[in-house]
């Protein structure tokens, strides 16, 4: 299942944010409950300074005239100054508070404070449980004084407050995460319309269209693309410009022979005289086998493309291949009394393919015996040399001029003193193998005053397949 380029960006937006979101709130709701907690202990600490800093007068005279321990219910109960209500906040009865003059005389205690010790600690905070509930208390002495103030709190009280405040906190962060999610997922949309419309315009393009696609507008990450298309496009234009070549030249070469099989026929069939038939059939038949040779070598043509790599590649012994080539052509190079040999030594091994080598091979050596006249020297040579195996066939023909050396290897090519038979293409072929053998070709004069064909190799260490 392919998963769309905008959806993998929400997908992973979304949970990158939404991770740094709980992770924020965590960490805050920590630090704030640590924080109001440290704010909570200052409180009852400054409280409970207070406390002996006011009560301390005032017990000391209660202590002289006589000790009783009162409440602050007591004393509103009695008209003195305290609370008109039993609790005046809701939190009142979870907050407490202890005057204590010596270590057992209770002078002063809030409502909600019992009437023993909050904590046994005399001085800074403690933990305790009363009634089942959980208390904060700070307790702490006058120096000089025989006075204990202990202040307590409640924990469920700490608890509201906290998650009160967090909870005002963390709301516009809550708010906000889905106005956030909203806002990528506009982000995200906005950001794709580019490639959206590079998308558009690739699929709405006709078959014929392959001129490069407009880059100016698109983003910095889809360049590389978006060049790698239109190379992409630039080789297909050249591959069907190939093509179109190739179908015109061969339709061209094809029409030639196709005309002369028909006229020689059309002269067979209103002729009466048998000498005249018998050489009319026999021109046929010689337009047949030219015709046949033409669309062999266009078909060789057609398989060996450059641009497809070799597959099945082996290391090939061209010595041996060159004496199996030779062997098989003897009986043309006879025909016309050609001397055809292997230079000694000959040694050389390649990386590549027994059959399309063979067919190089072949053309370079049947080009030799059909340009070299009666009488005449072919002579093949495989030779190592600066890290590079070199096939040679030389011939004691007519040669190439200089100025036509480089066009010999086009399709369809021939000289302008070419009097032999053919099509052209034999060179081409030997052009095209050579390529997807990583080798080139040289042209030159042989020793003998012909022409001298060099395919130079590289050596099998040197290859490089693909």
């Amino acid at each position: 299942m392919t998963i769309s380029l905008r959806r993998r960006l929400l997908i992973v937006l979304l949970c990158a944010v939404s991770g740094a979101w709980v992770f924020s709130a965590t960490a805050n709701y920590i630090d704030s409950r640590h924080e109001i907690g440290e704010l909570l202990d200052a409180e009852l600490a400054q409280s409970a300074m207070v406390l002996l800093a006011l009560s301390n007068h005032e017990l000391m005279e209660e202590r002289l005239t006589g000790p009783s321990t009162i409440s602050v219910d007591d004393r509103a109960a009695a008209g003195e100054d305290g609370p008109v209500n039993r609790f005046a906040h809701k939190y009142e009865k979870k907050l407490a508070f202890q005057v204590w003059l010596g270590d057992s005389t209770l002078a002063i205690r809030s409502a909600s404070a019992p009437s023993i010790h909050l904590s046994s600690v005399t001085s800074g905070f403690s933990d305790q449980i009363i009634a089942n509930q959980a208390w904060r208390i700070y307790s702490v002495q006058h120096k000089k004084v025989p006075i204990l103030v202990q202040v307590g709190e409640r924990y469920d009280v700490r608890g509201d407050l906290t998650e009160q405040i967090v909870r005002r906190m963390l709301s516009p962060m809550i708010t906000t995460l889905p106005i956030l999610a909203l806002m990528i997922w506009y982000g995200v949309g906005f950001a794709m319309k580019p490639l959206n419309r590079l998308a558009k315009e690739v699929a709405t393009r006709a078959a014929d269209y392959l001129n490069p696609v407009d880059h100016h507008h698109v983003p910095v990450e889809a360049q590389s693309l978006v060049h790698s298309l239109n190379a992409l496009l630039a080789r297909l234009q050249k591959a069907f410009d190939s093509e179109r070549r190739f179908t015109a030249d061969a339709a061209h070469e094809l029409r030639t022979p196709l005309a002369a099989i028909k006229a020689q026929a059309q002269v067979a069939q209103r002729t009466t005289v048998q000498q005249d038939q018998h050489r009319a059939l026999q021109q046929v038949i010689n337009a047949v086998d030219n015709a046949t040779r033409v669309a062999q070598q266009l078909l060789t043509l057609a398989r060996v493309d450059p641009a497809v790599p070799l597959t099945g590649l082996k290391k090939v012994d061209l010595t041996h291949l060159a004496t199996t080539v030779i062997a098989e052509l003897v009986p043309q190079a006879l025909k016309k009394h050609i001397e055809i040999s292997l230079a000694e030594p000959s040694h050389g091994t390649v990386y590549g393919t027994s059959d399309a080598l063979t067919i190089l091979l072949t053309n370079l050596v049947d080009n030799a015996i059909n340009y070299t006249p009666e009488n005449g020297t072919v002579m093949v040579g495989v030779t190592t040399r600066d890290n590079h195996v070199i096939l040679s066939v030389a011939d004691s023909g007519p040669g190439i001029p200089v100025d036509e050396r480089d066009k010999v290897l086009e399709r369809f090519y021939r000289g302008q003193d070419v009097t032999q038979p053919g099509s052209g293409l034999g060179l081409s072929i030997t052009q095209r193998i050579a390529e997807l053998h990583q080798a080139r070709i040289v042209i030159g004069e042989s020793s003998m005053g012909g022409l001298l064909v060099e395919v130079i190799f590289p050596s099998p260490s040197s290859f490089h397949p693909g």
